[in-house]
């Protein structure tokens, strides 16, 4: 009981410790949030303010030129000495220099980059500006537009050269006893007055722009030159169904305020306004990022505030707990002291105890100390003997590849030669006898080396090491290649592992796999897939094909070794190659099945763990 203390104060104050700290911290972050809110939310009503004043400012521009324009209707000094200069067809050199005087008045010249006078067919009969080229052919139809109302005729942002840019224009009637006599043409040059309307941001900011918009059929085309990107005015334009816009946005009626990527592709603020009287929009905004770049240092504040009470409470926790834990050890050592003053009073009974169980446990360690001793004695022999063993399996195998093989090459030998030279003395019998011969000698050598590569299987001195299975499976296609070309197999793969195994004999397994899917296809030309999927602590690989396939009650036999469902006259083979491929997995710690039917094709499952750890 007097330990209890001890141990469950502490929680405790850990508990306070997190809940304090939980506190701190959700208060620093909540404060953040409202802080962020606020400075988006101020920059959101400062551009709706900049927004409705340029929209205001665009619309009483547009109102005061049109304005202008209906006051030169029926102004009868203008009218006057247009009926007279055009009635002398244009010899009256006295009305041409009043008409002049006119059209380059102060008033005029600082609205208007020039002013042509048509005749009543639509004929330019004279320019403020004689050096300048003659209206572009877009103002043609606003001219005759004009002559036919007898009313104001604008036309809206075009260009009208290369070398003069971007106008709008406006064609006033001129009438004479109700009738019209001609028209003049008023060129408004937009980079006088309205493009710096539109571009100047009454505060210091490095992202901040207005734009001004117009709906052109499927697109929002950009009618200003833009801040960041030059040369855009009526060349830029955004798909509608770029939603996120806020140009788009603009130009499919939306107002307010909203955030969206601009033509940029930065996230930005903006306040969306449609110009009163007129097809334009307008779009004030500002990046987001220029917006939020004041929180960092708001942020730094609040982390560091709540760094410092976390530190607080830390510390203010930690010294409590140390009072309770010096009050508790005080406590401790008092009973330390009782129990040990009355355990010197049967010392020396216990020392004789301890001393005697203290020998027992030394009897018992030398016991086995020695009980080990033997036994790595007797694994190093059983390692020696399997030294030897593999050794003779090696020299076995040798004689198997060589002694063994070489009287049965000689055997093949003399009977082919028999055959070429006593070809000419001998029946067909003769010749089908010596056939026979060969081929049952042929047929030994296959089997000879199909029952030495199933007994190395166990004996591979390679070794496991990382392997990439993509890289076996390639130098795999490669040997097989000129079979994959014969039956015009099509193989396809997934993205293989790396894992430890053997180089070697991982390339056979595949190899085996891969020619049995090929060898033993249906009319059609074989397609096979290798896959891959991760399970556990393993990887479980898979070989399908559109083969013959395999009955179900055959799915164990198929990997015993010379086991074959087939004749030799219909499929090669000495049936090793499954029961090679069953000896290579289970020497990997792996599994291998089959899932087919026949007519349906097969496919060959086989794990291989992901780990050297997982491998004996």
């Amino acid at each position: 009981m007097a330990n209890a203390p001890g141990n469950s104060l502490p929680w405790r104050l850990v508990a306070v410790f997190l809940l304090l700290t939980i506190g701190i911290g959700g208060a620093g972050y909540f404060y953040f949030v409202k802080q962020r809110d606020n400075i988006r939310q101020e920059k959101l009503n400062e551009l709706t303010a900049i927004a409705n004043l340029k929209s205001r400012q665009i619309a009483a521009w547009r109102a005061e030129r049109l304005a202008e324009a209906e006051s030169i209707l029926t102004t009868s000094f203008i009218v006057s000495h247009a009926q007279r200069w055009l009635d002398s067809g244009g010899r009256d050199e006295t009305e041409r220099r009043a008409l002049l005087a006119w059209m380059n008045a102060p008033r005029h010249a600082r609205h208007y980059s020039c002013i042509f006078l048509f005749d009543q067919d639509g004929q330019l009969r004279l320019s403020s500006h004689p050096e300048r080229a003659a209206p572009c052919t877009a103002t043609q139809p606003a001219v005759h537009q004009a002559i036919r109302s007898a009313r104001v005729q604008s036309l809206d942002f075009h260009t009208t050269s290369a070398s003069e840019g971007i106008h709008l224009s406006l064609f006033v009637p001129l009438l004479a006893n109700d009738r019209v006599i001609g028209v003049l043409g008023f060129v408004i040059d937009p980079r006088t007055f309205l493009y710096p309307l539109v571009q100047t941001w009454p505060t210091p900011s490095p992202s901040a722009e207005t734009e001004l918009i117009r709906r052109e059929g499927a697109d929002a085309l950009f009618l200003n030159e833009l801040r960041h990107r030059k040369g855009s005015a009526l060349l830029l334009s955004q798909p509608l169904t770029r939603l996120d816009s806020p140009a788009v946005q603009a130009a499919l009626g939306q107002e307010g305020v909203f955030q969206g990527r601009d033509y940029r592709g930065e996230e930005v603020l903006a306040a969306l306004r449609k110009v009163p009287d007129s097809p334009w929009f307008m779009v004030s905004k500002i990046d987001r990022a220029e917006v939020d770049a004041p929180l960092h240092d708001r942020a730094v504040m609040v982390t560091a505030i709540a760094a410092l009470l976390i530190g607080t409470a830390a510390f203010a926790v930690i010294l409590l707990w140390r009072q309770q834990q010096m009050g508790f050890n005080l406590a401790r050592h008092e009973l330390e002291k009782a129990a040990l003053h009355g355990a010197n009073a049967n010392l020396e009974e216990r020392v004789a105890e301890r001393t005697g169980a203290l020998s027992e446990t030394a009897r018992s360690l030398e016991r086995e100390v020695e009980q080990h001793r033997i036994a790595e004695a007797a694994l190093k022999e059983t390692l020696e003997d399997l030294s030897r063993s593999n050794a003779d399996l090696e020299q076995f195998a040798y004689i198997a590849s060589h002694d063994l093989q070489e009287p049965l090459r000689m055997v093949a030998s003399y009977v082919q030669l028999l055959e070429r030279r006593y070809r000419d003395r001998l029946d067909q019998d003769a010749r089908d006898f010596i056939g026979y011969a060969v081929e049952g000698v042929t047929r030994m050598q296959r089997l000879i080396n199909d029952m030495l590569a199933y007994s190395l299987v166990g004996i591979d001195t390679s070794g496991f090491e990382q392997t990439d299975c993509n890289e076996v499976l390639a130098e795999v296609l490669m040997n097989l290649r000129p079979l994959i070309a014969e039956s015009h197999a099509v193989i396809s793969q997934d993205l293989l592992p790396t894992l430890p195994a053997s180089h070697s004999q991982l390339g056979q397994l595949f190899q085996n796999l891969l020619s049995n899917a090929i060898k033993f296809h249906r009319d059609e030309a074989p397609t096979i897939h290798v896959g891959a999927r991760h399970e556990g602590q393993q990887w479980v690989f898979t070989v399908s094909d559109n083969g013959i396939g395999i009955a179900p009650e055959y799915f164990e036999a198929i990997f015993l070794i010379f086991k074959r469902l087939h004749s030799r006259e219909k499929y090669a083979g000495n049936g090793i190659g499954l029961a090679i491929c069953k000896r290579i997995v289970e020497r990997h710690n792996g599994h291998i099945w089959v899932v087919s039917a026949p007519g349906s094709g097969s496919t060959f499952y086989f794990t291989m763990p992901e780990t050297l750890e997982n491998k004996s």
